[in-house]
């Protein structure tokens, strides 16, 4: 509940390593926007349960499961990794290896297409805007029974 502007920046700013843009202001103004409003203690308990599912149900062991057809985008520098400011710092630089991790689920789901994007961070659809959508096209184009 002691969220702040600041905080959600920097929250944010951890997802585009070392390539923040003054253009992303504007998802923080529009994740923030809930702060002023009576609506705020709603947003954050949702998001305490998401952190909760993320922590406490894990999926990995399920992916083999999956058998419609999966597109995984996985951004070559991200290093995202919930609560990793607790961790101690030798592990800090070895968690949230995104690229070796969605390798790994690539080879766990069966059939899935990965597309590596190289230079990015957390959030590809909003650093390499042109780049998520030639996946999404070149995949949904590739699966006619996804259309």
């Amino acid at each position: 509940m002691s969220q702040t502007y600041e905080k959600m920046r920097d929250y944010q700013k951890s997802h585009y390593p070392g390539a923040w843009k003054p253009e992303y202001e504007v998802y923080v103004r529009d994740q923030a926007s809930v702060l002023s409003t009576g609506e705020y203690p709603r947003d954050a308990w949702s998001s305490t349960l998401t952190y909760q599912m993320i922590y406490e149900q894990p999926v990995v062991y399920e992916m083999a499961e999956i058998s419609r057809p999966t597109l995984l985008i996985i951004g070559q520098a991200d290093r995202t990794v919930v609560g990793k400011d607790r961790l101690p710092p030798s592990l800090q630089s070895v968690a949230g290896q995104f690229p070796e991790l969605g390798r790994t689920a690539h080879s766990a789901i069966r059939g899935s297409t990965l597309v590596e994007v190289p230079d990015c961070g957390h959030i590809p659809h909003i650093q390499k805007p042109e780049q998520f959508r030639n996946a999404i096209v070149t995949f949904f184009a590739a699966a006619p029974s996804l259309r």
